[in-house]
C-alpha cells in the first residue's frame, strides 16, 4: 500500500496564511516608502485609486473594465483603514490587503491542484 500525500483542509488554511503574509511583507514598501502619485511609471495606479476612493465607475472603456475585482474587493479595506494606520497610505493598505488575499488563495489552489495531480502517479 502506497502512502499519497493528503492535503488538509488545516494545512491549506496554514498554507493560506503563509502566502498571505508573505505577499503582504513583500509589498510593505508601498504603504510607506514608495510614491505611486509621483512616479509616472505608476500611472495606471492612479486609475485604481480612483476605483478604490471613488463611486463605482459604470463608463469603464479602457483596460481597466475588466480589472475591478481587486479595486472593488479594496473598497471595505480602505474604509476600515482611513484614518487608523497613521502614515500609511489607505488605498495601498486596501490594494495590499485584496491583492495578497487573491495571490495567496491561487498560490493555495495550485499547491492543492499539485498534490492531486501526484496522487494519480
Amino acid at each position: 500500500m502506497q502512502l499519497t500525500p493528503r492535503f488538509s483542509n488545516t494545512r491549506a488554511m496554514l498554507l493560506l496564511a503563509f502566502f498571505f503574509l508573505v505577499c503582504c511583507g513583500l509589498g510593505y514598501q508601498i504603504l510607506n516608502r514608495a510614491s505611486w502619485r509621483t512616479t509616472p511609471a505608476l500611472a495606471d495606479v492612479e486609475s485604481y485609486a480612483q476605483l478604490v476612493t471613488g463611486p463605482a465607475a459604470t463608463d469603464i472603456t479602457d483596460h481597466m473594465g475588466m480589472r475591478v475585482l481587486v479595486p472593488y474587493v479594496a473598497k471595505p479595506f480602505y474604509w476600515l483603514a482611513k484614518g487608523r494606520v497613521g502614515s500609511w497610505d489607505p488605498v495601498m493598505f486596501g490594494l495590499l490587503i485584496s491583492d495578497s488575499f487573491f495571490y495567496s488563495l491561487n498560490r493555495n489552489l495550485a499547491s492543492a491542484c499539485s498534490l492531486a495531480a501526484a496522487r494519480k502517479l
